[in-house]
């Protein structure tokens, strides 16, 4: 993140490739902080509360739709 801090889309990269390696907590983070700078994200709040509920990595056909 050291060269777009402030974008939210590098954010939620970083959410979703933690995501899927399974460090959920680590996503969550990187979700936050997404959501620090896109406040407005719906897709974004519905993919970290299903995370969040679940706590398991969610594939990526969950996530597209």
């Amino acid at each position: 993140m050291e060269f777009y801090p402030e974008n939210a889309e590098v954010w939620i990269n970083k959410g979703d490739a933690l995501k899927i390696s399974g460090k959920i907590e680590e996503a969550i983070a990187a979700y936050d902080k997404a959501l620090e700078i896109d406040s407005n994200n719906t897709a974004l709040e519905k993919r970290e509360s299903l995370i969040r509920k679940t706590n398991t990595p969610i594939p990526i056909t969950v996530l597209t739709l």
